[in-house]
């Protein structure tokens, strides 16, 4: 534990007692922060997480809120590839000190921040004294640059996902009708749980034939994490199948810009509308609290 009690040092937390088990550094300690770290993730692939992430970014963005979306998908990043973007650094060189914070965001539309991902979790796991400096610095900025940060997290229920997952402020699920991502979802909930996390767990049932099967699906996963797990999680949005959100993934456009008033843009921006209402009473750790509790969980 010893990279616990050297991360809070940098920090600035306080060092009077010693960091030495995990929910210890649950507990840890962190000022109440503007800027609300968001985690996107998902049981299984192919359910339109990273569209989603991409969409609502500009939705918050439209409502006049400085959004950063930062990739940690590790095995499959590809939030530059949904804009059309292609990046220079990503967020493993600002941890190796080969480019700045600056230089590594790439300006999506509407000036809606992107900070590229690393291609591993290595970085994150053999992190120097000087790379943890660095990401703190980082975060000054972050907390003072931006009101929401969307993690577009790799799908399933790895640690990688889970350490991203637990570190956010609250967390929203993408799952769709199918049985499988259905279960998927709530084994990643399950995970989470067992992990000790103890955040807000929203879920937004995607792809959705029509609005019926939507409820029909959020109340069956909604009884069984009540049931089972004894968890109250909250139904954020229900988003129909959408063809033109398809073809403005092939065209690599968000579909809020290329059809702003189809069916699935109106939705998402009703979801953003519910999480900038969240955000004015939910309290936050902000960027570094959020760092700190990352680089921890990945030194376990």
């Amino acid at each position: 534990m010893a990279i616990l009690n050297k991360i809070k040092e940098l920090a600035g937390f306080e060092t009077k007692e010693k960091v030495n088990s995990e929910a210890e550094l649950e507990r840890a300690e962190c000022p109440d922060n503007n800027t609300r770290i968001i985690a996107i993730a998902s049981g299984k692939g192919g359910v339109g997480k990273t569209n989603f992430t991409v969409n609502l970014g500009l939705s918050l963005q439209k409502n006049g809120h400085q959004t950063l979306i930062i990739d940690a998908d590790f095995g499959m990043a590809n939030a530059d590839l949904v804009l059309g973007i292609t990046p220079i650094y990503n967020l493993g060189h600002i941890i190796k000190g080969k480019c700045t914070f600056q230089e590594a965001i790439v300006a999506g539309p509407n000036n809606m921040h992107i900070l590229p991902g690393t291609s591993g979790s290595e970085e994150l796991i053999n992190m120097s004294s000087i790379a943890i400096k660095r990401l703190l610095a980082t975060s000054d900025y972050i907390e003072n640059k931006y009101d929401f940060v969307l993690l577009d997290i790799g799908a399933g229920i790895h640690n990688d996902v889970l350490n991203f997952i637990r570190s956010a402020d609250e967390s929203i699920i993408i799952l769709t009708p199918e049985p499988t991502s259905i279960m998927d979802a709530y084994s990643l909930i399950k995970i989470m749980q067992q992990k000790g996390c103890s955040h807000q767990i929203h879920f937004v049932v995607n792809q959705v034939d029509s609005m019926q099967e939507g409820e029909l699906v959020a109340k069956k996963i909604t009884k069984a994490v009540s049931q089972y797990l004894k968890l109250d999680i909250k139904k954020i949005g229900i988003i129909p199948f959408d063809k033109k959100l398809r073809r403005a993934v092939k065209i690599q456009q968000p579909v809020l810009l290329a059809s702003p008033h189809t069916i699935s843009s109106l939705k998402i921006l009703e979801i953003a509308d519910y999480i900038i209402e969240g955000k004015k009473t939910n309290r936050s750790r902000g960027m570094k609290g959020f760092i700190y509790r990352m680089v921890g969980l990945f030194n376990q």
